[in-house]
Order: structure tokens, then C-alpha cells, then sequence
């Protein structure tokens, strides 16, 4: 028994889309079917024998690990807007510019800001799924 972190790009890993509830079709909370996926040791998060009563309650480990999970996602969604407003600088090209806006350079520092901060958050991330930051110890970094 145990948690793991699965790669979604792992051979036998399929979403069946069903999730189709007014309102709430966007959220894409499909179902994740796991057909035969092989998965490494060293993606256990958590690993116990079956017999081992489970804690009713996260400890210190556990509420880690669930700020590393949500934090993650989090951090997706920073690294997708990032992309579509990088997407969008190369495309905007206004008439009296003559060139698109990704060509001035406070744009340029802009995406050079949120690549920095970006980087400070994966650099974090990792350092914490690694166990180099203990539970209960804040984290300090300066981007700028």
C-alpha cells in the first residue's frame, strides 16, 4: 500500500471523459484509468505494508506532501499562462509599432521576471518533493 506520483505519460495511462455536469464541464475532473502502468520505486511518496494501520490523519510527511502535490498544479498553471502570453507578445503586432510587442524590451524584462519566479517556485518544488526542505521550516528565496 502506498502513494505514488505517476508520470501521466506513462505507457497504460488513458482519461475516459466523464465528466459532463452543467456548469462545471470545464474542471475536466475525467477518470484516470491505470491499465497495467508500471511505476518505479523511486516515484513512492508513501510506501507501507498492507497489514500497517493507515493514520486517520496526515502527519508532518503527509501534509508535505500535499502542499507539494496542490502547489504543483498551481505552478502548471503559471507555466501555461506564461506560455499563451508569450504566444500572444509574438502575435500582437500593433500598426503604429510596426512589430510585435515581444520585440519591446519591457515585455522582455516582464517574461524575464516570471521566468525567474517560475524557476524559484520548480526550484523549490523539487527541493521539497526531494525532502531538503523539512516540514515546518519556511522556505526563504529572493527573485529580485
Amino acid at each position: 500500500m502506498g502513494t505514488w506520483l505517476v508520470r501521466r505519460d506513462s505507457p497504460g495511462i488513458s482519461v475516459e471523459e466523464t465528466w459532463d455536469h452543467l456548469g462545471m464541464r470545464a474542471t475536466g475532473s475525467h477518470d484516470v484509468i491505470f491499465d497495467e502502468v508500471f511505476v518505479p520505486e523511486e516515484q513512492a511518496v508513501d510506501i507501507q505494508p498492507a497489514h500497517v494501520p493507515r493514520p486517520s490523519e496526515l502527519d508532518s510527511k503527509g501534509v508535505l506532501w500535499l502542499a507539494v502535490l496542490l502547489s504543483a498544479i498551481y505552478d502548471g498553471v503559471a507555466r501555461a499562462a506564461r506560455d499563451w502570453l508569450l504566444g500572444w507578445l509574438a502575435q500582437r503586432a500593433p500598426a503604429n509599432l510596426g512589430a510585435p510587442l515581444s520585440s519591446l524590451p519591457r515585455f522582455q524584462e516582464l517574461i524575464g521576471r516570471i521566468d525567474a519566479l517560475l524557476l524559484n517556485n520548480r526550484v523549490l518544488l523539487d527541493a521539497a518533493a526531494e525532502g531538503r526542505i523539512a516540514p515546518g521550516r519556511r522556505p526563504r528565496s529572493n527573485t529580485w
